[in-house]
C-alpha cells in the first residue's frame, strides 16, 4: 500500500505555483480513509472536503474514486483489507463539494431548526437581483410619503433611482455586508460609533489648531520679531485673520471655506521655522476631512437604517416564496452553527476530517463557517473531558500570492490569520517548495520578480500593510522539474514603440500588430505548437483589437468568452423575432426583428415599408398582419426579404402559442436561412455557438415554469435587461489547436508552454465605485457642500478609499503573479515603451523589474517585421479576407444611395466640440479649418510633404521638445534643474544629442524672464503644468452649445488673480496672432468668476534670449469673444458633411505664406 501523508490535528499548507497541492489534497484524503499515521481509518462520509468549483470538486471526486478502484484491484482476494469497494461506492456521494453545495445539504437537514422550509430554492444571481431590486422600490416608494423623513437629507444629496442613485447604493451596500457576514443594524452602530469617535476627534484638533496659532502668535512677537524673512507677510495674514475669526479662543468657528482660506496662509517655505507651523498644517488638513463628518454620520445613518427596512423586508420575501439566494444560503448556516449548538455537536460527531481547497479565496462568512466547523475558536484537546465532542483533524491548502477575487468579497487575511495562529501553536504551518512543471530558469526568475513585487510600495500605516504579501522565505520554490530540453529565450519582452502624440487605441492596435508577428514566428519558425499559446489579458473589453491582427496574419486563435451571453445581438434578434410573432402589434419588435440578422431588410427598406402602408391607411404591423403587398415600393433582394417575413408571419404566427419554444425558435432559424449567413461571418462561428446554448435552454425551460413561449419570452427579456454574469457558449474543447485569448482569472489552474501577457498598461478592475467598507461595516458617505456645489470627503471616506486602492494594488501584484505562473516553457510581455501616461502597475513592474533582469531577452518590433520581409506570410490559417475588386461593383443605384446618405438633410447638431486651434482655424479661414479638422490634414507638416525629406519639421520638433523640458523642470530649483530633465530626455533616446542641447538652450531663456521669480512667490503645490480642461459654452438656441477642449502650458493659481502662460519657441514675435488662443484660456480658468479674469502672458523663448509679455484679456474682450466662439460653432454646423472646400470662403488675411498655399491645397484669396 502506497504511503500516504498523515494528518495530525491541525495543518495549512502553503503551495505557490505547480506545487503539487491538488496531488497533496487528494493524497491526504486517501491517507485518511486507509489510517495513515496509525490513526483508525475513516469512512468517505467521515471527510468533508470543500472546493473552490464545482468542477475541482468532479476532479477530486474522480482522482480519488480512481485511486480506490486501483485499491480494490489489488486487494482482490486478500483477508483483512478495507473495503475498498464499499468506499468506492460511497465517494460517489461523498461531501465532496464547494462550500455553497455543503451548506444547502446542511440547511436541507437542519433548516427547519431556524423556520426553514427544506424544500427551499436557490434563486440566481439575476433572479435575487431583480428581487432585491422590487423590495429596494418598495421600501423607497413608503418612505417617501413616511412622516419620519428618511429619505429629505439623502434625495437632496441623491436622486432616488439609478446605479449612482439611491436604489443602486442601498444595492451596493446590501452585497457588501452579505459578503462580509454583518446586519445592517450591526453596520449601523458600528458606523455612528466611528463616526462619533471622528467627532470628538474633530474637537479635539480644533484645540490643538488654535494652541498652535496662539504659539505662532507668541513666536511671532519672541523669536520671530526682528525677522525679515519673506513668510511673515503670509503669518501676518494668518493671525490677523484668526483673530478676526477669532480662532485664538473658539475653534467652533471653522468651517470648509475658513479653512481653505487659512490653508494658503500656512504653505511655503518656512526655512528652519517649519517646524513651528507644522502642528498647525497638519491639524489644518486633518480637520479639513473631519469637517465633513458630522453631515457624513447623517447620511450614512440615515442609508443603513433604510438598508435595515429593506433588509427585514427581503426576509418576509424570502421566507414568503422559501428561497434563498446564495449569499444568504451562507449566512443561514453560519447562524445555525452560532445559535444551535446541538447542530455543531452532531457535525462534529460526524465529520472527523475537513479539508479546504484554495483557502486564500474565501470570504468572511465561508472562513466564518470553516472555523465554526473545526472548531478553531477551541483548544485542541482531544483528551479533553469538557469537550463533548472531539474537534475534526482539519487541513486548509492554499497561497496567498494566488488570492485574486478581491472584487467579489474574497478575504486573503482570512489565509494569512490562519497562517499566524497555527504559526503560533494552534496547528502547524508547512510549505511545498518545489515546483514540478516549469523550466527552471523561469523558477528561479519568479522569486527574484516577486520578491521585489510584492515588496513594491511605500506604505507605512500598519491597517494597510496587512492588505499586502511579505514574501516570506517559503514563498520562494525550488525547480522540481526534470531537465529536458525546452525552448530557446525563456523570457523575452517585445518592445513596442509608437510617436510620442500616440493614444490608447493607437497603441494596442501597434502592439496587437507586434504580437501576430510574434506569434507567426513561435509557430512558423520555432515549431511551437499554437494549442500550447495562450495570450493572457487583465479583461477582454479590447480584444477585438487583437482578433483583427492575427485575423490579418492567419493565426488561428479562439478566445474564451466570459459573460455576456444575454448581451449578445444574436440573442436579441431572436427575442425580437418571438415577441412580433407574439405580439404583431408591437411596432417598435417587428421593425427591430425586419432589421435583425434573421431577416436583414435595410433601413431605406423600413422607411419606404413605413411610407407605403401610411399610404394605404394602416400602421406597419396591420400591414405586416393583413399581408399587405409592398413588392412595388421596394427593388430586389429587399423584396425578396419582405416577402419572406410576410410568409414567416403567416405561417408561424397562428401557432406560435402552441408549439414550445424550442420549436419556435427552430423553425424561425430554419425559415430565415441566418446559419450559413453567419458561417461566412468573422466571429459567425461564437453567434452560432451562442444561439445553439439558446435553443438547450429552450429545451431545459419546457419542462420547467418557463416552459410556454409566453412565460420563457418574459424570463428571456428579463435576461436581456440585465444581462449578468452568464457566459457565452464554448467555442471548442482543449485540445484544438489554436492560439487562446484569455483573462487571467480565466486561466487560475490551467498551465501553457508559452504565455504571452498583453495590454500591461490596462487597469485591473477595481469593483464598484463606492469603496468597501471597513471589516466592522463601517460605511460613509461624502455630503454635498451646498454653498459650493463640491462634494465634501469625509475622513471615515477618505479611509476607506485609501484602503481600498491598498487593495486593488496588492490583487494587481498577486493577479500579476498567477498570469506569470501560467508559463511552463517561456513567457513573454508585450511592452510599450513610452516616456509618460503608464497607467498599469504591470507595465511599471515590467519597466522597473524584467526589463533589467538578467534572463531577459528583449525584442523589437523591427525584428519582427525583418523576419517576414521579402516572404511568403505562409499563413497558419486561412484568413477569410477575399481580395477585393479594385474597381468595385458600385452600381448606379448603390451610388445614388451613397449620395442620399451623404445629403446634408440631418437636422444641425446640439452641441460642436472642438479644440482651440480649430476654432482658431474656422475664425481665421473656414477653409483652413475644412482641411484641417474634416480632412486632417497637420499644416506643420505640409513643409515636409513639399520638401520631400519625410522628416518632421525641425522647429516644431524643438519646439515640442523644450515644452517636455519646462514641464519636467522645478523653477524653484532654478536652471540646472533642466539638466537633469535633458539627460532623462536624451537617456531614453527621445532626441538626439545636438536637438536635446538646443532645447535646452531654449529652455534657459525662461529664466533670462521674471517668470521664475513669479512662480516661485508661491508653494510648488499652486503651478499647474500641461492641464488639461473643457470649456462649455451654452448656445443661445440659435446656435448649438460648444465645447472646447484645450491644455494649459502653465497655470499659476494665486489669491486674486490666477496667471496664464503660453510658451511660444519662435523668432519671430507677434503677440496678436495668438490673442483667441490666450483669450480661450482665459475664458476657460476664469468660468467661476467672470469679473475677474485671469492674467495671460506669452513666454516667447528664441536665440535672442526671453521675453515675458501680457496680452489683456480684459472682462468685455472675453464677453465679445464668447459671442465669436457661439457664432463660429454656429457657423461650424452648417458645413455640410460633403461640402467642396474650395467653395468656402478663405481668410481676408491670406498670404502666401499660408501652409495650404505652399503645398498646392489652396490658390489663396482671390482664386476661388
Amino acid at each position: 500500500m502506497a504511503d500516504y501523508p498523515v494528518l495530525e490535528n491541525r495543518l495549512c499548507i502553503t503551495a505557490g505555483a505547480g506545487a503539487g497541492k491538488t496531488r497533496r489534497l487528494v493524497e491526504t484524503y486517501l491517507g485518511l480513509l486507509t489510517g495513515a499515521g496509525e490513526h483508525q481509518a475513516l469512512q468517505p462520509n467521515q471527510v468533508v472536503a470543500i472546493t473552490f468549483t464545482e468542477k475541482a470538486a468532479n476532479e477530486m471526486r474522480a482522482r480519488v474514486a480512481s485511486q480506490l478502484a486501483e485499491l480494490a484491484a489489488k486487494s482482490q482476494g486478500k483477508p483483512h483489507n478495507p473495503d475498498w469497494q464499499g468506499m468506492l461506492a460511497q465517494v460517489e456521494w461523498a461531501p465532496i463539494s464547494t462550500i455553497h453545495s455543503f451548506c444547502r445539504r446542511l440547511l436541507m437537514e437542519f433548516g427547519a431548526a431556524m423556520g426553514l422550509d427544506p424544500d427551499f430554492r436557490i434563486l440566481d444571481q439575476n433572479e435575487f437581483a431583480e428581487l432585491l431590486e422590487e423590495v429596494i422600490q418598495e421600501v423607497l416608494r413608503t418612505e417617501l410619503v413616511a412622516p419620519e423623513g428618511l429619505l429629505d437629507r439623502l434625495l437632496a444629496q441623491k436622486s432616488l433611482n439609478g446605479s449612482y442613485g439611491l436604489s443602486g447604493l442601498l444595492a451596493e451596500f446590501y452585497h457588501h455586508l452579505t459578503t462580509l457576514g454583518v446586519r445592517p443594524r450591526q453596520a449601523l452602530d458600528a458606523t455612528q460609533q466611528a463616526h462619533a469617535d471622528e467627532e470628538t476627534r474633530q474637537q479635539e484638533l480644533g484645540r490643538q489648531f488654535c494652541l498652535s496659532i496662539n504659539e505662532l502668535a507668541d513666536a511671532r512677537i519672541g523669536e520671530l520679531a526682528k525677522s525679515k524673512a519673506k513668510f511673515l507677510v503670509k503669518l501676518d495674514k494668518l493671525l490677523a485673520r484668526c483673530r478676526e475669526l477669532g480662532l485664538d479662543k473658539d475653534a467652533s468657528v471653522l468651517n470648509l471655506n475658513r479653512l481653505n482660506e487659512l490653508e494658503p496662509l500656512l504653505k511655503g517655505n518656512w526655512g528652519k521655522t517649519n517646524e513651528l507651523r507644522r502642528p498647525a498644517i497638519e491639524a489644518l488638513q486633518e480637520l479639513k476631512l473631519l469637517i465633513a463628518v458630522p453631515m457624513s454620520a447623517q447620511l450614512t445613518g440615515n442609508a443603513l437604517e433604510l438598508l435595515a427596512k429593506v433588509d427585514l423586508a427581503l426576509e418576509k420575501e424570502l421566507a414568503g416564496r422559501a428561497a434563498l439566494s446564495f449569499d444568504h444560503l451562507l449566512l443561514k448556516a453560519k447562524t445555525l452553527l452560532e445559535t444551535r449548538p446541538e447542530v455543531l455537536f452532531i457535525l462534529r460527531q460526524r465529520f472527523q476530517a475537513l479539508l479546504v481547497d484554495e483557502f486564500q479565496d474565501v470570504n468572511p462568512v465561508q472562513g466564518d463557517l470553516m472555523r465554526f466547523l473545526a472548531g478553531l475558536e477551541e483548544p485542541l484537546d482531544p483528551d479533553s473531558a469538557d469537550q463533548d465532542a472531539p474537534l475534526p483533524r482539519l487541513l486548509v491548502v492554499g497561497d496567498r500570492k494566488q488570492s485574486i477575487y478581491a472584487f467579489r468579497g474574497a478575504d486573503v487575511g482570512q489565509f494569512s490569520q490562519t497562517m499566524t495562529e497555527f504559526e503560533a501553536g494552534v496547528g502547524k504551518v508547512e510549505a511545498l517548495p518545489n515546483n514540478y512543471r516549469t523550466c527552471h530558469e523561469l523558477v528561479y526568475f519568479f522569486n527574484r520578480l516577486f520578491e521585489k513585487v510584492f515588496s513594491a510600495h511605500s506604505l507605512d500605516d500598519p491597517e494597510l500593510l496587512r492588505l499586502y504579501l511579505n514574501f516570506r522565505p517559503d514563498d520562494a520554490q525550488n525547480p522540481a522539474r526534470q531537465k529536458q530540453e525546452g525552448l530557446d529565450h525563456p523570457l523575452e519582452v517585445v518592445k513596442i514603440t509608437a510617436p510620442p502624440e500616440a493614444k490608447a487605441d493607437k497603441w494596442r492596435t501597434l502592439e496587437a500588430g507586434a504580437l501576430a508577428l510574434y506569434l507567426k514566428d513561435l509557430v512558423l519558425n520555432q515549431g511551437v505548437n499554437p494549442g500550447n499559446i495562450a495570450v493572457l489579458l487583465t479583461k477582454l473589453t479590447s480584444v477585438n483589437v487583437y482578433e483583427d491582427a492575427l485575423r490579418k496574419q492567419g493565426v488561428g486563435f479562439y478566445t474564451v468568452k466570459g459573460r455576456g451571453f444575454f448581451a449578445c445581438q444574436e440573442i436579441s434578434d431572436i427575442y425580437l423575432a418571438l415577441q412580433s410573432l407574439l405580439h404583431p402589434e408591437d411596432d417598435l419588435a417587428l421593425c427591430g426583428f425586419l432589421r435583425s440578422g434573421l431577416l436583414g431588410l435595410s433601413d431605406e427598406a423600413l422607411v419606404a415599408l413605413r411610407a407605403g402602408s401610411a399610404k394605404q391607411g394602416c400602421l406597419m404591423p396591420q400591414a405586416m398582419k393583413s399581408g399587405l403587398n409592398l413588392s412595388s415600393t421596394l427593388e430586389g433582394e429587399q423584396a425578396d426579404r419582405w416577402d419572406k417575413a410576410l410568409n414567416i408571419f403567416k405561417k408561424w404566427s397562428p401557432l406560435i402559442r402552441r408549439m414550445s419554444p424550442y420549436a419556435i425558435m427552430e423553425n424561425i432559424l430554419a425559415e430565415t436561412d441566418v446559419i450559413p449567413l453567419l458561417a461566412a461571418d468573422p466571429d459567425g462561428e461564437q453567434k452560432i455557438a451562442n444561439i445553439r446554448k439558446l435553443l438547450e435552454m429552450a429545451r431545459e425551460a419546457q419542462s420547467g415554469p418557463t416552459g410556454c413561449v409566453e412565460d420563457f419570452l418574459v424570463w428571456l427579456g428579463e435576461r436581456l435587461e440585465n444581462p449578468g454574469q452568464e457566459p457565452q457558449a464554448p467555442l471548442m474543447g482543449e485540445e484544438a489547436q489554436v492560439v487562446r485569448f484569455m483573462t487571467v482569472h480565466q486561466a487560475k489552474g490551467l498551465e501553457f508552454d508559452v504565455v504571452i501577457l498583453a495590454d500591461l498598461d490596462s487597469t485591473i478592475n477595481q469593483g464598484n465605485s463606492l469603496p468597501s467598507p471597513l471589516p466592522q461595516g463601517i460605511f460613509a458617505i461624502n455630503p454635498l457642500d451646498f454653498d459650493t456645489g463640491e462634494v465634501i470627503k469625509s475622513s471615515i471616506y477618505a479611509k476607506l478609499a485609501n484602503r481600498q486602492k491598498a487593495v486593488y494594488e496588492a490583487e494587481s501584484a498577486r493577479l500579476f503573479y498567477v498570469a506569470c505562473t501560467r508559463a511552463m516553457e517561456k513567457l513573454v510581455f508585450l511592452f510599450r515603451e513610452k516616456e509618460k501616461g503608464r497607467s498599469g502597475l504591470w507595465s511599471k513592474w515590467v519597466s522597473e523589474f524584467v526589463l533589467a533582469d538578467e534572463l531577459t531577452r528583449q525584442v523589437s518590433v523591427d525584428d519582427l517585421e525583418i523576419l517576414f520581409e521579402d516572404k511568403d506570410p505562409g499563413h497558419m490559417i486561412d484568413s477569410g479576407d477575399t481580395p477585393m475588386d479594385p474597381a468595385g461593383e458600385c452600381t448606379g443605384h448603390a451610388v445614388e444611395i451613397i449620395d442620399h446618405c451623404l445629403q446634408d438633410n440631418q437636422p444641425a447638431p446640439n452641441l460642436i466640440t472642438e479644440s482651440v486651434s480649430s476654432l482658431e482655424n474656422f475664425l481665421h479661414c473656414q477653409r483652413l479649418y475644412f482641411f484641417t479638422r474634416r480632412w486632417g490634414l497637420d499644416t506643420a507638416q505640409l513643409a515636409v510633404n513639399i520638401n520631400g525629406n519625410g522628416e518632421p519639421s525641425q522647429g516644431a520638433r524643438i519646439g515640442s521638445l523644450v515644452h517636455k523640458l519646462l514641464e519636467n523642470a522645478r523653477f524653484s530649483n532654478g536652471p540646472d534643474s533642466l539638466k537633469q530633465a535633458a539627460d532623462q530626455m536624451a537617456l531614453c533616446g527621445q532626441a538626439s544629442e545636438l536637438e536635446v542641447q538646443r532645447a535646452k538652450d531654449l529652455a534657459l531663456k525662461a529664466w533670462e524672464t521674471d517668470l521664475p521669480d513669479i512662480i516661485n512667490e508661491f508653494p510648488e503645490e499652486h503651478l499647474f503644468r500641461e492641464q488639461g480642461f473643457r470649456l462649455y459654452l451654452k448656445g443661445n438656441g440659435a446656435c448649438p452649445d460648444l465645447e472646447v477642449i484645450g491644455e494649459f502650458d502653465l497655470v499659476l493659481v494665486r489669491p486674486g488673480r490666477h496667471l496664464i502662460v503660453d510658451y511660444k519657441v519662435s523668432e519671430a514675435v507677434h503677440p496678436e496672432n495668438y490673442q483667441t488662443q490666450l483669450g480661450i484660456y482665459a475664458l476657460a480658468l476664469g468660468r467661476t468668476d467672470p469679473s475677474n479674469p485671469p492674467e495671460t502672458r506669452l513666454c516667447y523663448l528664441n536665440s535672442k534670449g526671453g521675453t515675458l509679455l501680457s496680452l489683456d484679456c480684459n472682462e468685455a474682450y472675453l464677453k465679445k469673444l464668447e459671442q465669436n466662439l457661439l457664432a463660429a460653432a454656429s457657423g461650424i454646423s452648417r458645413i455640410p458633411l460633403n461640402a467642396d472646400p474650395w467653395t468656402l470662403p478663405v481668410s481676408p488675411l491670406c498670404s502666401a505664406a499660408c501652409p495650404l498655399q505652399k503645398s498646392g491645397f489652396c490658390r489663396g484669396k482671390g482664386a476661388e
